[in-house]
């Protein structure tokens, strides 16, 4: 917010006497440099603003590199945020002891897959010429 506000008040004071539209008071200059920060249409913004003084690209560029920069990175650290919580709750998860019940369930389910892998097993030995392995 302190670089927004930075850039508007920069803003506000080098372009309000030739935009008004888009620079005449602090609230106009925040929303338009929204619209930069959008990128939608902001290069119509900048050449009103480099009719004035050519070198005016040099406001918009910055801007945009350095808040395109803040904005990613909080993306990113919100999307690290929710990982590691994710990463809290499965290890949360994991470390609960099972009763009895469900490991024994799960011990049943376990035979019954290696029983049918076993019969799979003898099928293809049987089939195969002499009994010869693979």
């Amino acid at each position: 917010m302190i670089v927004f506000y930075m850039y508007a008040i920069a803003g506000f004071h080098l372009f309000h006497v030739h935009d008004p539209i888009h620079w005449g008071s602090l609230g106009l200059s925040l929303l338009t440099l929204f619209r930069v920060l959008t990128l939608e249409d902001w290069t119509d913004v900048m050449y009103e603003a480099m009719e004035m003084n050519e070198s005016a690209w040099i406001f918009f560029v910055s801007f945009v590199v350095v808040a395109t920069f803040i904005v990613i990175n909080l993306f990113i650290a919100v999307v690290i945020n929710n990982l590691e919580e994710a990463k809290k709750e499965r290890f949360a998860a994991d470390t609960t002891n099972p009763d009895e019940e469900h490991l024994l369930a799960q011990i049943a389910t376990l035979r019954e897959s290696l029983s049918t892998l076993e019969m799979r097993l003898e099928r293809n030995r049987r089939r195969k010429p002499g009994g010869q392995r693979a």
